[in-house]
């Protein structure tokens, strides 16, 4: 470290800011690497994943109007407005 204290203050005002300035460097490159594999997992989640959700909102929308005919149908037959099959 001896060869820092014998430099003058604009050269060692200049290594402080240039070594700053690489780790500055460093620290952009990682963090556009990090974000290239957020930005993958991202687009495997809404091409994969989404449309699958959606079909899965699909069928339990199906399953609840299922069960919606079958209470009304249910409810007209014990109050006698429709006959239900078999009973005559």
């Amino acid at each position: 470290m001896v060869w820092f204290h014998n430099l003058s203050m604009r050269r060692k005002l200049a290594v402080g800011f240039g070594t700053l300035q690489i780790v500055m460097i460093g620290l952009g490159i990682f963090s556009l690497v990090r974000l290239a594999r957020v930005n993958s997992a991202v687009v495997e989640v809404v091409t994969d994943r989404v449309p699958s959700i959606q079909a899965l909102g699909g069928l339990k929308y199906d399953t609840s109007s299922v069960r919606r005919a079958e209470l009304s149908y249910l409810l007209a037959v014990e109050e006698g407005r429709v006959h239900a099959p078999g009973h005559g």
